[in-house]
C-alpha cells in the first residue's frame, strides 16, 4: 500500500519484529528473506537462536523461508476454531474446536 502513495496522507511509519525464539542452531529453515533494493534476488537472514529483526514492513518487501519444508501441515477449516494447547512435557496440540465437538490435528514437541 505504501508503493501506490494512495494513503500518503494517511500513512503511519511502523515497527514490525520478528522474533526467533527457537533454541536449536540448525539454521536451515526459516530465513527472513527481504529486498532493499530493486533487485531479482533478495538477501537473507538466518533464523539465529532468540534474534529479532526489525523493519517497517509496510516500506521493506518481506517474507519469511518455509520452517520445515518436508513437514506438512495439518489442513484447518478457516471457519473453525482452531488453536495450540500446551499438554505438559514440552508437547503441544493443536486442536480444532466446533460448538458440539473437539479434535487434535497435529501434536508437536
Amino acid at each position: 500500500m505504501q508503493f501506490s502513495n494512495l494513503f500518503s496522507d494517511r500513512f503511519i511509519d511502523q515497527v514490525q519484529v520478528v522474533g526467533y525464539l527457537h533454541e536449536w542452531t540448525d539454521n536451515s529453515s526459516g530465513s527472513f528473506i527481504y529486498y532493499d533494493q530493486n533487485t531479482p534476488e533478495p538477501k537473507v537472514l538466518p533464523a539465529e537462536p532468540f534474534s529479532g529483526i526489525s523493519v517497517d514492513g509496510t516500506k521493506t518487501i518481506h517474507a519469511g523461508q518455509i520452517y520445515q519444508p518436508k513437514v506438512r501441515p495439518p489442513m484447518m477449516d478457516k471457519d473453525k476454531y482452531n488453536a495450540l494447547h500446551y499438554i505438559g512435557d514440552n508437547k503441544w496440540e493443536l486442536r480444532e474446536t466446533t460448538d458440539d465437538s473437539e479434535r487434535v490435528l497435529q501434536t508437536y514437541d
